[in-house]
């Protein structure tokens, strides 16, 4: 609705402008013209949904769009973490080595393998969290490591929140505490 009164203000500002001769027709259908222009892009700023990258946006459809998380607040969440990758052979953890209470994360493209002892245990896939079981059993300043080792299978994308800004948007948002929680188990 907005576009179409800029459009016709833009087009009562030409015709004042050129056929009329009208400076102070021109210059209000002029002011008109600013300030509904103004008004359009802050309202299609504020209602719009914001835009995701290709990764986020299946993320997001297939795992929190079905538990009603409005894109708004995916978005929100999703800017608390960062996009991460791994190459082929890459290590996401290594076993009794890495530190078990830093971070969670997800995968959104890519497999991972999980092994103990260099026996295979299970595959991460897509949209899987990757380290849920060590999110859940540790606490902040824990001492505890990884007690398996996963590797990219292949090229993968993740992203990962870090313990102190995920826990501190949880407090924050108490629907993600709920959500994660159940989610994750």
């Amino acid at each position: 609705m907005g576009g179409l009164l800029c459009i016709g203000f833009l087009l009562s500002t030409l015709w004042a402008g050129i056929h009329v001769c009208a400076p102070d027709a021109f210059a209000w259908n002029l002011v008109l013209v600013l300030v509904n222009t103004i008004h359009t892009i802050l309202l299609a700023h504020r209602f719009l949904p914001p835009s995701l990258s290709l990764e986020l946006t299946e993320l997001y459809l297939k795992l929190f769009k079905p538990l009603r998380v409005s894109k708004k607040h995916f978005k929100e969440l999703s800017k608390e973490g960062q996009l991460m990758h791994l190459e082929q052979g890459e290590n996401y953890a290594v076993e009794d080595i890495t530190s078990a209470d830093e971070k969670l994360s997800i995968l959104l493209k890519g497999k991972l393998r999980v092994t103990c002892d260099d026996i295979h245990l299970h595959y991460i896939n897509p949209h899987q969290f990757i380290d849920s079981p060590e999110w859940e059993a540790n606490h902040e300043n824990s001492d505890d490591v990884f007690q398996v080792t996963i590797t990219a299978e292949q090229e993968c994308v993740y992203l990962c929140w870090s313990r102190l800004k995920l826990e501190r948007v949880l407090r924050h948002r108490p629907l993600f505490k709920v959500l994660f929680s159940n989610i994750i188990g």
